[in-house]
């Protein structure tokens, strides 16, 4: 079975991916024009296929992410809605989801800290990074989260 979702964010940087998918497994490999990424290997039906995506489209990508001891990888795609890449990947693979976080949450957020602690350092700006496992709390019972809590100050 396939349930392939897309991973919207915008993700215009993959030195940065780099180092986002180091935080979720520090074995993570990102393979530049891989050209496809491991998944069920067609969709059958039981899931919707992706917004902007062809049934054709799924396997295809640009770049694709691997993590050690997961079959199934992230494939990293031109963004059909406009410029950059999204992450798309098959979440029928448990250690996939577990890794990545449902729908992709957890590689959503690493990406997200790591493009703004980049762009706070360009800006001449102090970067302060802590674990918070209260910060869990901002966000729903079934979401999950890496816990992160950046202080940016001059």
């Amino acid at each position: 079975m396939s349930h392939v979702d897309v991973i919207e964010v915008d993700c215009s940087d993959l030195d940065v991916v780099e180092e986002a998918i180091k935080r979720l497994h520090p074995g993570a490999v990102l393979t530049r024009n891989q050209g496809t990424y491991r998944w069920w290997g067609r969709s059958v039906g039981d899931y919707p296929i992706p917004e902007g995506f062809k049934a054709s489209d799924l396997g295809k990508c640009e770049h694709a992410i691997q993590f050690p001891g997961i079959t199934y990888e992230v494939g990293i795609v031109k963004n059909p809605k406009g410029e950059g890449y999204v992450f798309i990947a098959d979440f029928w693979d448990s250690a996939l989801r577990k890794t990545c976080g449902n729908h992709g949450t957890l590689l959503k957020q690493a990406y997200t800290v790591e493009k703004t602690k980049r762009a706070a350092i360009k800006a001449g700006l102090k970067v302060k990074e802590t674990k918070r496992s209260k910060l869990r709390r901002l966000f729903r019972k079934d979401e999950q989260s890496l816990g992160i809590q950046l202080k940016i100050s001059r």
